[in-house]
């Protein structure tokens, strides 16, 4: 489907349907965190056992609150559509959490920036509408970077004692 589709970003517009009910309990436990930093860190610690393909980690630096991915060593068609869909997905996480839709065309909010470890695609529009923020492309590695103020935000659903059992529940 990817070779037949590669002019389309796919990835952008399955990750635009993700939810955090699909990735079972560590959805749950993201839902009911203290913060979107924790929601998102634990997202990424935890983000293999859910079946996601690749590599997740977070950092803050001076651009922000970072979420890097690193694909799996696979073709750059499938490189590409699954940085699409984990960074789309990442961005409709974002509105479950915060039960808001993400900020509208023409409104930056959410996300600093983007950068793509890979070459401007054709279909660089689609990803314009959907992040609406700067893209990179052709970068080292491929890294999302989040206004801090919406990382210290607390989710609409936020529990600690919920978060604890989740955790605790992963973690055995």
């Amino acid at each position: 489907i990817i070779a037949l589709g590669s002019d389309r970003a796919m990835g952008l517009e399955i990750g635009r349907r993700a939810h955090l009910s699909s990735i079972g309990l560590l959805g749950m436990m993201m839902l009911c965190a203290p913060t979107v930093r924790a929601a998102l860190k634990v997202g990424a610690t935890y983000a293999p056992a859910a079946g996601s393909l690749g590599k997740l980690a977070n950092r803050d630096d001076a651009d922000g609150f970072a979420i890097i991915y690193a694909a799996p060593p696979v073709g750059l068609p499938l490189r590409r559509y699954l940085t699409e869909d984990i960074f789309s997905a990442t961005l409709a996480y974002l509105a479950e959490l915060m039960n808001e839709a993400p900020p509208g065309e023409g409104q930056r909010g959410w996300i600093r920036k983007i950068a793509f470890s890979y070459k401007r695609p054709a279909r660089a529009s689609d990803y314009e509408e959907r992040f609406q923020c700067p893209l990179e492309f052709g970068a080292q590695v491929s890294c999302m970077w989040l206004e801090p103020a919406l990382v210290e935000k607390v989710p609409v659903l936020a529990n600690a004692l919920a978060f604890e059992q989740c955790l605790e529940m992963y973690e055995r």
